[in-house]
């Protein structure tokens, strides 16, 4: 085989291992239990690999640059991390303890723990996942024919998989699949519907940027095009049967985003991108606004908490929050270790309980655990991924259009939800959240906004 073979080869093998990462991270529970998430993390794998091997990794991106960096960054600290245990989790009879380890203060620590538990090897194998697929996609960035498809079949898989969330749902199915045993509230192929709901709302954006990105490419397109469309009014519906509160809020604003970025894009094209600029400014004030007025002298402030379970669930974080926050400062630079923050968490009494205290399982904040596990340090290096992830998009702005719009609020609605739940510690959840963030700046259509 010659080199342009060889070339060709990785290149199909890359794509076909994206395909397979997205229907895995799609079907096979999250990957929140060891045996699904290391077939995630070896499809990432894969598909790097062969990104590398046949010379089409995006080295000149910034944000792959930096993602890269990152990459390293996790698997320096993270084996640094099991390698230098502090204490040790321990479980004797019914009582479960940490037992203090000899350990070098000054160099990054974790606690000692089983893999399916959670310790810096499983939180490694997840950020890599996550990041080692979103540097294989960004490897086809420039390439419209296969990020359209890639884009199309995300959203296709979205799709039917909050089709089939809603159908497990009215069946009444007790457990995912039928199959797996779990006490939490499951939804679809998601052990947690939080998790669902937000991997829905992708699916929405996703949907949403294939009816922008195949409307003007014949007949075949529109057709195609046409039901996105209607798939996105569907997966969002999917998206409030979750009944995660979260995932309905933010699909409501993510709506709102996209309708926001559709007449921007009809301004623009009308009178400018200065008029459109001034014109969706003045109109987010004066909506903003209202909206505030109208909240001030219609509710009452106890109206806003009137729901009992949405009361409960916002005491109880802000109590999580109030207790782990101090934890930060006790190993500030390089955390406790990656999926550690579950063991150091202090024992924390839930709102209304009478005598029984909990320990929260994860801070529920995806920011708060990343300081939790990875200290400023860690914290900082994923800020910088999503600086760069800015940067990547000013940088190719003249060359993108409305379903890239649509694709940067989709994981921006991630992002926010990550902001109180734990989004962005759920392999697919992250993995789809790369996927997006790539698909927002790739261009879908010779031209740009112009074509889009």
């Amino acid at each position: 085989m010659d080199a342009f073979g060889e070339k060709r080869f990785a290149r199909s093998g890359a794509l076909f291992a994206l395909c397979a990462q997205t229907v895995l991270a799609t079907w096979l529970l999250s990957g929140t239990r060891p045996e699904f998430l290391l077939p995630m993390f070896a499809a990432a794998l894969v598909a790097f690999a062969l990104c590398v091997a046949g010379g089409i990794f995006a080295r000149d991106g910034v944000f792959s640059k930096t993602l890269a960096f990152a990459s390293l960054f996790f698997i320096i600290v993270c084996a640094v991390q099991y390698l230098n245990p502090f204490a040790e989790y321990m479980v004797r009879e019914k009582f479960s303890f940490l037992a203090g380890r000899a350990h070098v203060e000054w160099l990054p620590v974790s606690v000692r723990a089983e893999f399916a538990q959670g310790n810096a090897l499983s939180s490694l194998c997840a950020l890599l996942a996550a990041f080692l697929s979103t540097l294989a996609a960004s490897a086809f960035s420039a390439d419209r024919r296969a990020m359209r498809g890639l884009l199309a079949f995300f959203a296709v898989n979205a799709l039917l998989m909050g089709a089939f969330a809603v159908w497990q749902q009215a069946e009444k199915i007790p457990m995912p699949y039928g199959v797996f045993h779990t006490r939490a509230g499951f939804y679809g192929s998601f052990f947690l519907s939080n998790a669902a709901g937000a991997y829905l709302n992708m699916g929405v954006a996703a949907l949403a940027a294939c009816a922008a990105a195949f409307a003007r490419r014949g007949a075949a397109g529109m057709a195609f095009s046409a039901f996105c469309a209607a798939g996105a009014a569907f997966a969002s519906y999917a998206s409030v049967r979750s009944e995660s509160r979260g995932a309905a809020i933010i699909c409501a604003l993510l709506w709102c985003a996209i309708l926001v970025a559709a007449v921007w894009r009809g301004l623009a094209r009308a009178f400018g991108e200065k008029i459109s600029a001034a014109a969706v400014s003045l109109f987010l004030f004066a909506a903003g606004a209202a909206a505030a007025f109208c909240a001030a002298e219609v509710l009452e402030p106890s109206d806003l908490l009137s729901d009992r379970q949405i009361e409960e669930s916002a005491a109880s974080r802000i109590a999580i929050y109030k207790s782990a926050a101090p934890l930060v400062k006790e190993r500030p630079v390089w955390g406790a270790g990656g999926e550690c923050s579950r063991y150091i968490l202090p024992m924390v009494r839930k709102p209304g309980a009478e005598s029984v205290a909990e320990v929260p399982d994860r801070p529920h904040s995806d920011v708060l655990e990343y300081l939790l596990d990875f200290g400023i340090s860690g914290a900082a290096v994923l800020a910088a991924c999503g600086a760069a992830w800015i940067a990547q998009i000013w940088k190719s702005r003249r060359a993108l259009g409305f379903a890239n719009a649509v694709c940067a609020a989709g994981a921006l609605s991630c992002l926010a939800h990550g902001a109180f739940d734990m989004e962005l510690h759920i392999p697919s959840t992250m993995i789809a959240f790369g996927l997006m963030c790539v698909f927002s700046f790739s261009p879908f259509c010779r031209g740009g906004r112009r074509e889009v």
